[in-house]
């Protein structure tokens, strides 16, 4: 139960008057209830944050000004006063349901005896209740096309290099260069017309020039 003298005993006498004078000037502003607590804002030098949780025991006040003597501040007061003009003295608290447990399990072990069927079902059933989700899987989807793309296309690439490296190796090991026409002297070496290899090698190369 939440009463006037029940506030009296939480506050020190100024607060409990200055709360109350509040109270009648207004400065309680909307009250909203979740289950057993009460939220609203209170006036003052500034609009503060209150608010009052019932526990069945003592009253919880909660105020974000910067009270910090005996007992509750004079915005509580207000507030636990607008509380019992709102809802009356004799609140009926709300029952809360504590939260289910959610068994520990072994993620590994549940795919591993979760038939394919099975997985493509409850997957379905998350992308029809969850558009982000689909949206998420078409991007996946797509990027794991262009990196199989992009490795199938690097993968070809060197492959062709490879042989090409390997062609050009064997035209080259054929050429001989002590053929007619290639032949040279002692004197040759110093000559600017000696044989000159690099046409024979030019027509090796010029097939894979582009």
């Amino acid at each position: 139960m939440l009463t006037k003298t029940l506030l009296q005993q939480l506050a020190n006498a100024s607060s409990y008057s200055r709360g109350e004078s509040y109270f009648h000037n207004n400065a309680v502003r909307r009250i909203k209830r979740a289950d057993n607590t009460f939220t609203g804002k209170v006036e003052g030098s500034e609009l503060y944050e209150v608010s009052l949780t019932l526990n069945g025991l003592s009253p919880d006040f909660y105020c974000d000004c910067p009270y910090a003597f005996e007992g509750i501040c004079k915005h509580c007061v207000a507030f636990g006063l607008a509380v019992i003009d709102q809802f009356g003295p004799i609140i009926k608290l709300i029952e809360t349901m504590p939260a289910a447990e959610v068994p520990t399990v072994d993620l590994n072990e549940v795919w591993q005896q979760t038939t394919n069927d099975q997985k493509l079902t409850f997957l379905r059933q998350l992308l029809d209740k969850q558009p982000d989700l689909r949206a998420q899987l078409v991007q996946f989807a797509g990027l794991n096309r262009s990196i199989t793309q992009l490795t199938g296309a690097a993968t070809a690439e060197k492959e062709t290099i490879d042989a090409i490296s390997t062609d050009v190796f064997e035209a080259l090991s054929d050429l001989r260069f002590d053929d007619e026409g290639l032949e040279m002297d002692e004197d040759d070496y110093d000559s600017e017309e000696s044989p000159d290899p690099d046409p024979l090698i030019e027509s090796v190369l010029s097939d894979y020039a582009d």
